[in-house]
């Protein structure tokens, strides 16, 4: 881990024990964010102190049970999006400011469900519209990515501290495509 991503643990790790605030926490995340030569661009509004919070439930569609329920600082909601608009910047034409602002009013209304992974429920889920697709492993891309490094050290080359296996992106309109049948597992 680079010395940025370990100040961006510790800060997390500080918020999480309650030793700062979840805004202290942002400002903190952010400076770090400043500090570096590709700093994302900051979102509208900045965290404000109000200590709102952006609350999710998850349930199963199937039975109706609450599953889980998280509850985040929307200080901490603004420094994600922040952070996923620089790793992520094919959001496109994703207003993060006016989603920023959607979560601050606590607007109410159906949340597209994305999963992640395959098997069957989440097939039938994507069929069924109640998801609207997932991201899958691609574990022919893992498969072959691990014979390549295997070779390369067996060659006594050098590899890359990070191997990118890939994913896919599925849903209801290509589900059914044969590149993506060979991803998916039931």
């Amino acid at each position: 881990m680079n010395n940025k991503s370990n100040e961006r643990m510790m800060i997390l790790k500080m918020i999480e024990e309650g030793t700062v605030s979840a805004d202290e926490g942002a400002r903190l995340l952010s400076s770090v964010d400043r500090n570096s030569e590709k700093a994302p661009k900051p979102l509208a509004p900045k965290p404000t102190g109000s200590g709102k919070w952006f609350r999710v439930r998850v349930t199963d569609t199937h039975t109706g049970k609450n599953k889980a329920t998280v509850s985040l600082p929307l200080a901490l909601m603004d420094w994600g999006l922040r952070v996923g608009a620089h790793f992520a910047p094919e959001v496109g034409d994703l207003d993060l400011g006016e989603l920023s602002e959607i979560l601050r009013e606590g607007m109410e209304g159906k949340i597209v469900v994305i999963g992640y992974d395959s098997g069957q429920q989440q097939m039938d889920a994507i069929r069924s519209g109640a998801e609207a697709g997932a991201i899958t492993q691609n574990p022919v891309g893992i498969g072959y990515k691990c014979v390549e490094a295997a070779l390369k050290a067996s060659k006594g080359e050098e590899l890359p501290k990070v191997i990118d296996t890939g994913f896919m992106w599925y849903d209801a309109n290509n589900i059914d495509d044969a590149e993506i049948q060979a991803v998916l597992y039931k």
